[in-house]
């Protein structure tokens, strides 16, 4: 992966948002990155009327937030109609690299909150997002272990390797984990019929990585079962304490962010997830 210059922490200055702020700020240290602080403010009616009371709120949360962090942060209060829009514009035009967006949790999350803010930021942004939920407990420094889902797509290779050069900068250890979907497999009941193919699975996992060309060692697994059940429970099972899948690719972590492997991963994960974007899902959006 290209390095991280310029992380984007959207906020609402609110304690859902306390995770996504701890992990955004983790990396900007791991890769010495600018970090910037953005809190959009939502204007309403036909002639973009503001709230004063709100506002002035808005602006005091972001004062308080940019003491809590110090010096090296840019913070920003930016208006526009739609919260998303005016995270991923902004994005677009300060040339960030990464962008970390918090959740309010299982509750309002379980519907994965279709035209939310969050969903719309995932959906239409042009970088990694990474998405926290307030059950996240990312540790104090670094990450001791990063989790990389993959199907042998292409794109899942660009997720693997950016998930590598996170765990390398943070010496921290790297899983590689293949899902064989057996909700899809007529008779993989067939013990040794699941058993040749699960062998073949982690030939062709270890092959994977290996091409991958990683700057770090990768433990392999093949786990079977729903795919984004599996995934966040080998992260749970290997302490993960970030998950990195994809949103586009021709296996199982399709483009469609709305009922895909990657939304059910980022709503019942305990962890924080990153969703790594292929470059042909733009052309597709920008089309």
């Amino acid at each position: 992966m290209n390095g991280i210059n310029r992380v984007l922490l959207a906020t609402d200055a609110s304690a859902a948002s306390d995770n996504a702020a701890h992990v955004a700020r983790k990396i900007a240290s791991l890769e010495s990155a600018d970090l910037h602080v953005v809190l959009a403010h939502v204007l309403r009616g036909a002639a973009g009327e503001v709230d004063q009371a709100l506002l002035n709120d808005d602006r005091n949360r972001l004062a308080t937030l940019q003491a809590d962090i110090g010096d090296r942060v840019t913070v920003a209060l930016e208006y526009g109609y739609s919260a998303a829009r005016t995270i991923v514009s902004y994005a677009r035009s300060h040339l960030i690299d990464l962008i970390a967006i918090g959740t309010h949790g299982r509750g309002s999350f379980a519907r994965f909150f279709v035209g939310s803010v969050a969903a719309e930021v995932l959906r239409t942004a042009h970088t990694p997002v990474i998405v926290a939920g307030p059950e996240a407990q990312p540790a104090t420094s670094g990450f001791g272990c990063v989790l990389a889902a993959v199907d042998f797509s292409d794109a899942s290779k660009e997720v693997l390797r950016y998930a590598a050069t996170i765990a390398y900068r943070c010496n921290a250890r790297l899983v590689a984990v293949h899902v064989i979907d057996n909700t899809r497999v007529p008779g993989y009941a067939q013990v040794q019929a699941a058993q040749n193919r699960d062998d073949q699975a982690l030939a062709e996992l270890n092959s994977f990585v290996k091409a991958a060309d990683l700057q770090t060692e990768a433990d392999t697994h093949i786990k079977v079962g729903a795919v984004h059940d599996q995934i966040v429970a080998t992260g749970r099972e290997y302490n993960a304490e970030l998950i990195c899948t994809g949103s586009s690719g021709q296996g199982a972590l399709g483009y469609r962010l709305l009922g895909s492997v990657a939304d059910r991963v980022v709503r019942t994960s305990d962890a924080p997830v990153l969703v790594h974007r292929h470059a042909d899902a733009h052309k597709v959006l920008d089309a």
